[in-house]
């Protein structure tokens, strides 16, 4: 009413995909192109993992094999990263994933994952820098001010003391990118060898454990309905859910609704709730097939990297294969982005091959990705 606040902000996307998951999956060497893994490879910075699943799927030795990923804050030098001794041991011959403290899309801000080196600056600091970037068409401050990215592969031949892409880096951290930040660090390959190179820095390690939350009795719909070409256009593209059928449309998002408030603990979703209508209109998606049960919900938080939930993901599917349970895992990612998984047992799929209809029971997911709007 006082025009205060009224700046326009970029609203978060959501885009919904459904398809059938492969019947047999390598745990050593899964898919990479394929939905939904894919989605779990591309976020390389995640902060919470959440995985929800009935109470009779969970026991005691559920998690046995499951890798314990560790990582570290540290406060160092952009120009820390191109110290001999740092570059060869984590980044030309390791894997190590990096992120700097800093609001995005205000401060200055780094990331390194697979090697490539981004840097988020302002206009200012870019000219400064003198290195070779592009403008950032999905950042800007509240001033309107626009912002530039720099990605340098530091794995290149080039990228070694003496060349000149690597002396340019050097000369602009001396000069223009000095100061410490903090960082988040991880070593994927988990070199714990002696010494290392961020040992110097006196880096704080912390070891994420798992949070386990029994619900009471709650109200559960039935992950189970039938899917075919007419309910998803593309079974396999991402579109936006905006653009789906809207019967589909309508379960992707109760289904959605109805996890994050499993997330957040809600009473709505309790067997002996009776909250007036007039605070809240919430009801459970409730079906002839819809039952009343106690969940289970493990939260990892911590740095948490895309390799890690992509083994969390395999061992779920592997333990539940032969299960008729549902289960989801929920990944909140920096810079707000993050996806939502639900694996669905038994699924009629049906669609048409050769002119002629057909359908086939199957596992089958259904993926949700969240971004935030350009």
């Amino acid at each position: 009413m006082l025009g205060i606040g009224e700046e326009e902000r970029p609203s978060s996307k959501c885009y919904v995909t459904c398809g059938a998951l492969q019947s047999y999956i390598n745990r050593e060497q899964p898919p990479t192109k394929k939905q939904p893994y894919s989605t779990i490879r591309s976020n390389h910075f995640n902060h919470t993992v959440e995985l929800i699943l009935p109470e009779q799927a969970h026991h005691d030795k559920f998690l046995e094999g499951l890798s314990r990923i560790k990582y570290c804050t540290v406060i160092l030098s952009l120009e820390a990263l191109l110290e001999r001794d740092f570059l060869t041991t984590y980044i030309k011959n390791g894997n190590i994933i990096m992120l700097s403290e800093g609001r995005v899309g205000i401060d200055n801000t780094f990331r390194l994952s697979d090697g490539l080196l981004r840097l988020s600056l302002d206009r200012e600091t870019y000219e400064r820098a003198g290195l070779v970037g592009k403008p950032d068409g999905s950042a800007k401050t509240k001033r309107g001010k626009s912002r530039w990215v720099v990605e340098i592969n530091l794995r290149l031949p080039s990228m070694v003391h003496g060349k000149k892409g690597y002396q340019r880096l050097l000369r602009a951290c001396e000069n223009v990118l000095k100061g410490s930040v903090q960082w988040l660090f991880c070593d994927l390959d988990q070199n714990e060898s002696s010494p290392n190179p961020i040992d110097c820095h006196h880096p704080t390690h912390k070891l994420p454990q798992p949070e386990l939350l029994r619900t009471p009795l709650v109200r559960v719909p039935r992950f189970d309905f039938e899917m075919s070409s007419s309910d998803a256009p593309t079974l396999s593209k991402a579109v936006e859910m905006s653009t789906v059928e809207k019967d589909f449309q309508e379960r992707a998002i109760e289904y959605y609704e109805y996890l994050n408030l499993v997330c957040m603990e809600s009473p709505r979703i309790v067997t002996t709730d009776a909250i007036d209508p007039f605070l809240s209109r919430y009801n459970v998606p409730v079906t002839e097939k819809s039952v009343d049960a106690r969940l289970v919900r493990l939260r990892w938080k911590g740095f948490l990297p895309a390799r890690w939930i992509a083994e969390l993901w395999m061992m779920t599917l592997s333990s539940l294969a032969s299960s008729s349970d549902w289960f989801s895992l929920i990944v909140s990612g920096f810079e707000g982005r993050g996806f939502t998984i639900l694996r669905q047992p038994q699924t009629t799929l049906k669609g048409a091959r050769e002119g002629q209809q057909h359908q086939q029971r199957c596992d089958t997911y259904l993926l949700w990705e969240v971004e935030e709007g350009p």
